[in-house]
């Protein structure tokens, strides 16, 4: 389960950085959510923390995330893909861009 996550949290951090790249430095609307819940956890407020957490996962949930207009469609669909959780690998990107 530990690798798999892992892997999971990979494939969905490659997709938030090709959305940091493509729209010009944009950022996901859950930043400031996991900042925040960074700094709980750093003041020891673990409960706060993971509350955090699953506020940014519900706005994430409802993203629409929103690319330029000039990006491929198949590099869309993997940069949604990974963000949404719908891509489980990456050999499965790599199939989806060749």
């Amino acid at each position: 389960v530990g690798s798999e996550m892992c892997i999971r949290d990979s494939i969905f951090s490659f997709g938030i950085l090709a959305y940091h790249l493509l729209t010009g430095g944009k950022v996901s609307p859950t930043a400031k959510l996991i900042d925040e819940a960074i700094e709980l956890y750093n003041n020891n407020r673990l409960k706060d923390s993971l509350l955090k957490i699953d506020e940014a996962k519900k706005v994430l949930e409802n993203w629409n995330i929103d690319l330029p207009s000039g990006v491929p469609s198949p590099l869309e669909e993997v940069v949604k893909g990974c963000i949404k959780g719908k891509i489980n690998s990456m050999e499965e990107v790599i199939k989806k861009l060749t």
